[in-house]
C-alpha cells in the first residue's frame, strides 16, 4: 500500500470524481487533455468502461496517461488537489478497491458538473457555450454559430445529469462540488441543492468551491454566505476578473463595477483565513485587460488577496482580445514594459504574472500560426468587435482603452 504513497502517476480523480463538461461530454477532469469521449454517456456507463479502467491501470502501474502529462507538470495541479487535498486518506484504499481489469468499487466523492450554460454577463473572450447571454444575443441577431450547446445535450443535462447529481446528494454520497458553468449563482438548481444539504444537515460534510462572476450573492432573500456556507465544511470562492473598472465592464457586459466590488468585500469580510475558507482572484488576461495590470495588481494586494490567472490565447474566438494577436516585435515590447513595471515590487503574485508574461514570448502570434491570413482573420475581427461596441455605444471601446499606447494604437488603425 505504501507503494501508492510514492507512485507519482497516481492522480485520486479517476477513483473519485465526476466530471462532466457543457458539450455533455465526460472527462476524467476538467484538465485532462484526452481525445474526444462520446458524449450524452451516463456515470454508470462511463465510471468503469473501457477507457476509464485502463487509465487506472495506467496510473497504478506507475505509467502518467497521455490525458494528465500537462496537468502532471503544474504546481498546484489538479492531481495536487485530488491525491493531496481532497482523498489523501484513499490512497490507502484504491490498490484494495481496484479490481485487475481496472474497474473499481469506489464511487465518486466529489462532482463538477456543468450542467446550464445559463449567465448573466457576455464576457468578449467568451461564447454561448458558456453563456446563455450571448445565446439570446446571438439568437436575436441571427448570428449561426459552431458553438451553440443543441436540444440534445440540454435535454441530457436536465434529465440525465441533474437527475444523478441531486441522487448523490440525497444519498449523502459527496464530500466536494465544484459550482462553475455558466454562472451557477443564477441556477436555481445550485440554492435549491445547497438548501438541502443545509437543512439535511450533511453541509458539514461538504466542501464547496465556486468558479464565479460574483455579480450575486442572494436567493430568494437568503444569502450565500450568512445562510449557507456558514454550515458547510468549507469553501474556496474562484472570482473571475478580467479588469477593473470601466476596463473591467467593457470585457464583461453585463459586470457592475461598484457592486461587483461590493460583493468581493462582502466574501472577504465573511471568509476566515484558514485552509477550509479561501477567496481569490482568478485573472483572465486579455489584450485589453493588460492595460490594467498595474491598477489589477493593487486591487489584489490591497485586499491581500491570491491571484490565480492565465492569458487568453484562443486565435479562433475573437482573436483581438489576445495579446498573440499582436505582432512579433510589438508583443515583446509590451511584455518588456510590463515586466519593468511589475519588478521594483517583487511579491509572490508579481513574480508569477512576470514568469507568464516572459513564457508568453515562446507563444506563436496570429501572423505565426496563420501565415496566409492573419490579416484577414485580424480584419474580420475587428468587424465583428465594432458590431459588438456599436451594440453598448455608452461603453468604453476597445480604442480608447490602446490609446496610451502608440503603436498598439497606430497598429488597430491599420487593420
Amino acid at each position: 500500500m505504501d507503494n501508492n504513497c510514492q507512485n507519482k502517476a497516481i492522480c485520486l480523480a479517476p477513483w473519485t470524481h465526476a466530471f462532466v463538461d457543457l458539450n455533455g461530454i465526460r472527462r476524467l477532469c476538467s484538465e485532462s487533455r484526452e481525445e474526444l469521449q462520446p458524449n450524452l454517456t451516463t456515470l454508470a456507463e462511463y465510471w468503469n468502461s473501457g477507457y476509464v479502467k485502463n487509465i487506472r491501470k495506467q496510473m497504478l502501474n506507475g505509467e502518467i496517461p497521455a490525458a494528465c502529462i500537462d496537468c502532471q507538470k503544474k504546481k498546484d495541479s489538479h492531481k495536487d488537489y485530488f491525491s493531496k487535498k481532497l482523498s489523501s486518506n484513499l490512497l490507502y484504499e484504491i490498490e484494495r478497491n481496484t479490481m485487475e481489469d481496472g474497474s473499481t468499487t469506489l464511487k465518486p466523492l466529489s462532482y463538477d458538473y456543468r450542467i446550464s450554460n445559463k449567465c448573466n454577463f457576455k464576457c468578449r473572450s467568451c461564447n454561448e457555450i458558456f453563456s446563455s447571454s450571448w445565446e439570446l444575443e446571438n439568437n436575436l441577431h441571427n448570428i449561426p454559430s459552431t458553438y451553440k450547446i443543441n436540444g440534445e445535450v440540454k435535454a441530457f443535462q436536465k434529465d440525465i445529469l441533474e437527475k444523478e447529481f441531486v441522487e448523490a446528494i440525497k444519498a449523502g454520497a459527496i464530500e466536494e462540488i465544484h459550482w462553475t458553468g455558466g454562472e451557477p449563482l443564477k441556477w436555481d438548481l445550485h440554492w435549491q441543492v445547497m438548501q438541502f444539504l443545509v437543512d439535511s444537515e450533511l453541509a458539514k460534510n461538504v466542501f464547496v468551491r465556486y468558479t464565479t462572476n460574483l455579480s450575486n450573492l442572494d436567493w430568494k432573500g437568503r444569502n450565500l454566505f450568512d445562510e449557507y456556507l456558514v454550515h458547510f465544511k468549507g469553501f474556496q470562492i474562484r472570482a473571475s476578473l478580467y479588469a477593473t473598472g470601466d476596463i473591467g465592464e467593457y470585457l464583461r457586459t453585463g459586470m457592475t463595477w461598484d457592486k461587483w466590488v461590493y460583493n468581493l468585500d462582502y466574501a472577504i469580510a465573511n471568509t476566515k483565513k484558514d485552509k477550509n475558507q479561501e477567496v481569490l482572484l482568478e485573472i483572465l488576461f486579455t489584450l485589453p485587460g493588460l492595460f490594467d495590470l498595474p491598477q489589477i495588481i493593487k486591487f489584489a494586494s490591497q485586499r491581500d488577496l491570491k491571484l490565480e490567472y492565465k492569458i487568453y490565447e484562443d486565435l479562433e474566438n475573437l482573436p483581438l482580445m489576445s495579446p498573440l494577436c499582436l505582432p512579433r516585435d510589438i508583443l515583446e515590447l509590451l511584455i518588456d514594459n510590463h515586466t519593468k513595471l511589475l519588478f521594483p515590487e517583487a511579491s509572490v503574485n508579481n513574480l508569477r504574472i512576470i514568469k507568464e508574461l516572459i513564457a508568453l514570448k515562446k507563444k506563436r502570434t496570429l501572423q505565426e500560426s496563420y501565415p496566409d491570413e492573419w490579416l484577414m482573420i485580424l480584419k474580420k475581427s475587428k468587424e465583428h468587435l465594432l458590431t459588438l461596441e456599436s451594440r453598448n455605444p455608452n461603453q468604453l471601446a476597445f480604442s480608447q482603452i490602446i490609446k496610451t499606447n502608440v503603436m498598439i494604437s497606430s497598429w488597430w488603425d491599420d487593420i
